[in-house]
């Protein structure tokens, strides 16, 4: 199983994600399967740190996408 989260990767609380994240890998191990979480971080700022801790305890792999253009300006051009 797969799970892939999309995010800005803004928290007040990485330690909790990632307990979480460990412990369902974990117990999904313990039934038999296999369970990975991919991240991927959304936005010119998004927190690194946070989106590769997430991605190490679900493990899986982090991925980035930058936004070169505000929302706003994007859809005025439509």
């Amino acid at each position: 199983m797969a799970v892939l989260l999309l995010t800005d990767g803004e928290t007040g609380d990485i330690s909790n994600i990632v307990a979480t994240v460990s412990r369902a890998v974990a117990q999904a191990e313990r039934e038999g399967a296999l369970l990975r979480v991919y991240v991927v971080g959304i936005g010119n700022r998004v927190s690194t740190y946070v989106c590769e801790e997430i991605a190490r305890a679900g493990r899986g792999r982090a991925v980035y996408v930058r936004v070169s253009v505000p929302l706003g300006r994007a859809i005025d051009s439509l």
